[in-house]
């Protein structure tokens, strides 16, 4: 990867730091924390959290045993679940409706980056394809096991490195909830993890 080269110096860059924001990093872990995230915000009940529960069993069992087209049959279940009892809401901020195929009007976005000024200053003019919020071409290359593993293994490294690494989670997120992000670092296989989870929550504001 990246930091191994960089180690290695196959790579000649310095590596300030790493930032992760609403991250889909171990699959695992995050599937699990659909419930308790619903839960907590009151968007399902205890007898549907139970119901998920052994849908997540059966989801980690999966991941395990490497079934990935299994797996993402039995993992989407999850927020199904989830969706089917809280009504149509925004999978990105719960306090809103769904309008769209993504939750919003992405209308004002998609002009100003077709637009002919921002076209040149990024030298692709001359490009036949438009620019959209998400690229189906690119999506469909993507594999079960690509949307099925833990990433979370790079992590240690940064940190092993003394190199500062930022997680953060929209509060109001469904889909990458700050609850599936607490949990991916409190199993960070690293020196520092029982002091990490040792500290109490606390907000930060922005």
């Amino acid at each position: 990867g990246v930091l191994d080269a960089i180690s290695s110096g196959a790579l000649n860059v310095t590596l300030g730091g790493a930032a992760i924001g609403n991250g889909w990093i171990d699959p695992y872990l995050q599937y699990a924390a659909y419930g308790p995230f619903a839960l907590q915000n009151k968007l399902i009940d205890q007898k549907t959290l139970d119901e998920m529960n052994s849908i997540v069993t059966k989801c980690q069992h999966d991941i395990d045993d490497s079934s990935w087209t299994f797996a993402s049959a039995t993992c989407s279940q999850i927020m199904d679940t989830v969706l089917r009892e809280a009504g149509d809401i925004n999978i990105y901020n719960i306090h809103l409706p769904c309008k769209g195929s993504l939750c919003y009007d992405f209308t004002n976005q998609t002009d100003y980056m077709n637009s002919k000024a921002v076209l040149e200053a990024l030298h692709v003019s001359s490009h036949k394809d438009k620019w959209s919020t998400c690229n189906d071409v690119v999506n469909v290359m993507f594999k079960a096991e690509d949307r099925l593993s833990s990433f979370a293994f790079d992590l240690p490294k940064l940190l092993s490195r003394n190199i500062p690494v930022l997680i953060y989670y929209g509060k109001l997120d469904l889909i990458c909830n700050w609850v599936g992000g607490a949990s991916v670092v409190a199993n960070l296989d690293w020196a520092h993890r029982d002091e990490i989870n040792a500290l109490p929550l606390r907000n930060w504001l922005v």
